[in-house]
């Protein structure tokens, strides 16, 4: 038997099966926060104040969250220094 036409006798991992709620559990509240924050905090300060404020509002939430996540994030040059 040709070696290409032979099983593959490697121990291989198992694929884990992956369900949608578990990526929709893991996934969704940061899609909430990156892609339904802002424009949700626009509308409501829109209707409730005017469009200049919605405006504001959508901005500062957005980089409010922008700061969190760098804040949290430990970038390759600090990852670097701290295995140093």
């Amino acid at each position: 038997m040709d070696s290409w036409l032979a099983p593959n006798t490697l121990d291989e991992p198992a694929l884990e099966s992956i369900s949608i709620g578990a990526v929709i559990r893991r996934a969704g509240p940061r899609l909430v926060r990156d892609a339904f924050g802002p424009l949700a905090i626009f509308f409501a300060g829109w209707k409730l104040i005017g469009l200049t404020a919605g405006i504001g509002m959508a901005a500062l939430f957005g980089v409010s969250v922008l700061a969190w996540s760098v804040y949290h994030t430990v970038s390759a040059f600090r990852q670097r220094s701290l295995v140093s």
